[in-house]
């Protein structure tokens, strides 16, 4: 399950309840920092999700890999370029 953790504040018994049933079919749960917003991360939502990620791409579908695929993720990033 991935949750951005803003949502939390809007409907607290909503979330409180897919992450009761993302626990009961033993799906981990991949939290969302908000972009550019300082959102004070509540406790349940810490102790239940296995991964908060910031807002970008690559550290999300890395925690997605490594959560529920069971993947390693470890990347190296290849710069190319010419010398002139």
């Amino acid at each position: 399950m991935v949750l951005p953790v803003s949502i939390y504040d809007l409907n607290r018994d909503l979330v409180a309840f897919q992450m009761d049933c993302a626990g009961a079919f033993n799906k981990p749960i991949v939290g969302i920092k908000s972009f550019g917003a300082t959102v004070v991360l509540h406790k349940l939502v810490l102790d239940r999700a296995a991964d908060i990620v910031d807002w970008d791409a690559r550290t999300l579908v890395d925690a997605i890999r490594r959560h529920a695929r069971h993947e390693n993720t470890a990347r190296w990033d290849i710069v190319e370029f010419k010398l002139d």
